[in-house]
This record gives C-alpha cells, sequence and structure tokens, in this order.
C-alpha cells in the first residue's frame, strides 16, 4: 500500500462510516490486485471538495458493468465471486457517500481500476 494523503483535510460527517467507506474500496483493492502490485490510497482537495482515490493493478472491470457495480449483489462474473463476499460492499459504500453529500464513482481501464470518492470540504474557521 502507498498513500499520499494531503494535510488538513476535512469533512463532516460520521468518522466511522467513513472509515467504513474507505475500508470497503481498500478491502475491493486487495481481493481484486493483481499478484504483488501496489495498491495506492490518495486524498486531495480537488476545490470545494476532498477526493479519496483507491487505484489499484488487475482486471479490468467491462465497461457495460462498470454503471452496476454499485447495485446491491452484483457481481461482476464468475473469475471475481471467487473472493468471497455477497456483493454488498460497495452498495454500502455508495450509500454512506450519499448520505455525506458525496459521490462515489469508478473507473477501469488499462488494466487499472479506481475508485473515486469526493465530499465537501469542510471549512475552518480561522479566527
Amino acid at each position: 500500500l502507498s498513500y499520499d494523503i494531503a494535510p488538513d483535510l476535512t469533512v463532516r460527517g460520521d468518522g466511522e462510516k467513513l472509515a467504513q467507506a474507505v475500508a470497503v474500496l481498500l478491502d475491493n483493492a486487495i481481493k481484486y490486485a493483481a499478484p504483488h502490485t501496489e495498491i495506492r490510497l490518495d486524498a486531495l482537495r480537488q476545490g470545494r471538495n476532498v477526493c479519496v482515490q483507491v487505484e489499484n493493478r488487475g482486471a479490468d472491470i467491462p465497461a457495460d458493468k462498470l454503471p452496476h457495480i454499485f447495485d446491491r449483489f452484483y457481481r461482476v462474473d464468475d473469475a471475481r465471486t471467487g473472493a468471497g463476499g455477497f456483493g454488498l460492499g460497495l452498495a454500502i459504500a455508495r450509500q454512506i457517500v450519499q448520505r455525506h453529500k458525496g459521490t462515489i464513482i469508478a473507473r477501469s481501464d488499462g488494466g487499472t481500476v479506481c475508485f473515486t470518492v469526493t465530499l465537501p470540504a469542510h471549512r475552518m474557521n480561522t479566527k
């Protein structure tokens, strides 16, 4: 695991639930990464938002399956079901992110799968 987390990133919300959403993304990355490859976690500010990205190298998620991966019980294919689970993790992560007024998207191409969570940044009073 390699990571780059920008300093002073703050969002409003339930810290335990947000940590659960990130844990789901990291768990997925670990399950589906190609052996001996890096898993990357980045957190940065983009304008008024905080973006968290989890990226791994491995088999691409087919473009026609990508829109469904956040659906409850959805599994991409039999090769990916061997990793265990019930197909609920990404649906739960999406629900947590949406309850925090954020978005979660996935992209997959060239052997890289990347999940991006975007949440409104909390502005701190600087008095």
